[in-house]
């Protein structure tokens, strides 16, 4: 069960290249540990195909939903966007104004 830890990690950093090997990992994880208790390898490869599933599941749910609302745009964002467009329309208007004579 401690591959589930990689889903925390999927949930800071969502990434579809990390959820690929995360789940790779998780898989060989899985086997690994099925086979250390004694399970037939055909059990082994079942219990670690059940394992990979629900892990590639989750990891893929949560990274779609972390790709697709959680860039959203912050406030501190529009402000620094409305502070650098207020500084632009200054500087243009500086350089369109004449000469002082």
């Amino acid at each position: 069960m401690l591959i589930y830890a990689f889903l925390v990690i999927l949930l800071l950093r969502p990434s579809w290249g990390l959820w690929g090997a995360f789940s790779v990992i998780g898989a060989v994880l899985a086997f690994a540990a099925a086979a250390s208790q004694g399970l037939t390898p055909t059990e082994a490869a079942f219990v670690a195909l059940i394992q990979g599933v629900i892990f590639c599941g989750l990891g893929a749910l949560i990274v779609f939903l972390r790709l697709k609302f959680g860039k959203g745009r912050s406030r501190q964002d529009n402000e620094v966007d409305a502070e650098l467009a207020r500084i632009r329309t200054e500087a243009a208007a500086r350089e369109n104004e004449p000469p002082p004579a």
